[in-house]
């Protein structure tokens, strides 16, 4: 049977072989995170209070796509500053997720990463996020609050993102997001 509660790529390959030395591409922690390179691309722990890792081989690294995806038990994720980008549905229907905190270091937030994260309620975007892209917090129904420690960042397509919408307002911006961001 297929266990599909721990994330996008755990539903298909917990190894990933290279074609010529039959090595795996893929490095597993004894407390669940799967890497490959510089990329946190699955976790297949229960924690639901999680503490991401400072660094992976002593070096920052991101957040693949679907890391997280689907994963029902996560209630918090700390986040630490060595994190340079959150991919594609990384956190992407955690139902259950009610606090994240984004890293200093993240520039750029990707398609639907937050994508119906039903219980997430307030998030704070740091300055050094300048690219959030399209439906990042689509579906995010109860976020009331967003604080934007930014004003240069820009949406997928826009030339002047949010230019209608007081982001200086949380409740405003947080309203931004769930809809349109």
């Amino acid at each position: 049977a297929q266990k599909t509660d721990n994330g996008y790529i755990s539903r298909y390959a917990l190894n990933v072989y290279t074609p010529t030395s039959g090595q795996s591409l893929l490095e597993k922690t004894n407390e669940g995170f799967v890497f490959c390179g510089n990329s946190l691309v699955a976790y297949i722990g229960q924690e639901t209070n999680l503490v991401l890792p400072e660094t992976y081989n002593e070096k920052s690294y991101k957040i693949n796509g679907y890391a997280f995806y689907g994963n029902n038990n996560l209630v918090s994720v700390r986040m630490p500053d060595t994190i340079t980008a959150i991919g594609s549905y990384a956190f992407g229907n955690c139902i259950n997720l009610e606090q994240i905190n984004i890293s200093s270091n993240v520039t750029k937030i990707q398609v639907s990463a937050f994508i119906n994260c039903k219980k997430l309620t307030q998030i704070t975007i740091p300055d050094s996020v300048t690219y959030i892209d399209y439906e990042a917090f689509r579906g995010c129904t109860s976020l009331i609050s967003a604080k934007f420690e930014t004003t240069g960042w820009k949406r997928s397509g826009d030339s002047t993102a949010g230019s209608s919408v007081d982001m200086s307002n949380e409740e405003n911006a947080a309203n931004y997001l769930k809809v349109d961001g």
